[in-house]
């Protein structure tokens, strides 16, 4: 890794990092933005599971955000996170960005170890996420595979047409 990167981590987002986290995800998720409003609430619902990818003088490389939520009921694309609904069975990684100058760099695994841990810590059985634009065959490498859910549907569409949702067993 270049000196330029190697101070370079995953850390709890701060309050007011949220508008640059949603900015960029806009930016990169032509096809699955989600407004500000929405994304906020889920900050304000479960703010242990927003994480930003910067350095330390602040600057932002990416960032990610997962909640507890019910295995086997994707969440819709752009919908409120009013309450963290119960059972929650699963911790589901709803978005992850990290900059193109950054990719293949490890920070992808070393957030995955994080998701996967604060899972274990929560007890949760399940680690789930929507695979969109063709990132399927990335997230097996991972471990995740797909549930083949015809009632999680409506929501996968709420994504697009070929989104796939996945899971993993911890």
């Amino acid at each position: 890794m270049t000196e330029a990167f190697s101070a370079i981590e995953w850390a709890p987002i701060a309050e007011n990092e949220i508008r640059l986290a949603e900015s960029m995800g806009n930016k990169v998720h032509l096809s699955y933005k989600e407004e500000y409003r929405i994304f906020y609430r889920k900050y304000e619902r479960f703010s242990e599971g927003f994480y930003a990818l910067k350095d330390a003088a602040g600057v932002l490389y990416g960032y990610a955000i997962f909640h507890p939520w019910i295995y086997g009921a994707p969440p819709y694309l752009n919908q409120y996170l009013d309450e963290i609904q119960q059972p929650c069975d699963s911790l589901h990684l709803h978005d992850i960005v990290i900059s193109d100058e950054l990719r293949g760099r490890g920070h992808m695994s070393d957030f995955i170890r994080i998701f996967l841990q604060a899972a274990n810590n929560l007890g949760k059985p399940k680690a789930t996420l929507v695979a969109v634009g063709g990132t399927e065959s990335f997230w097996n490498h991972y471990g995740f595979y797909d549930l083949r859910l015809q009632s999680a549907r409506a929501a996968l569409l709420s994504y697009s047409e070929t989104s796939i949702y996945m899971a993993r067993d911890l």
